[in-house]
């Protein structure tokens, strides 16, 4: 089963894609983030500011390898919720 959200931001549009091996993040660029990884940063949200989402200044930091995104509150506890929805159901 495929989950997917959307949301659109002033410069550019963030599509979130799930499915059994992982959780793609397209947005002028691509990053692909494991299943196991993707769950991982979940479980430990706002522990490691150097791997999955942490929150910091009123915004959401999500970093994965070399990556990073910055998320509002709300666009990150949608994506959570998007990832416990397709693994967790």
């Amino acid at each position: 089963m495929i989950h997917e959200l959307k949301f659109v931001r002033e410069i550019d549009e963030v599509l979130i894609h799930v499915d059994q091996f992982g959780v793609r993040f397209i947005a002028g660029w691509t990053v692909d983030i494991p299943k196991d990884a993707a769950l991982n940063y979940v479980q430990t949200y706002n522990q490691n500011p150097n791997a999955g989402f942490f929150e910091h200044s009123g915004k959401v930091i999500l970093s994965h390898q070399s990556a990073k995104i910055t998320l509002t509150k709300q666009e990150a506890v949608a994506v959570t919720d998007l990832i416990r929805a397709a693994y967790l159901g």
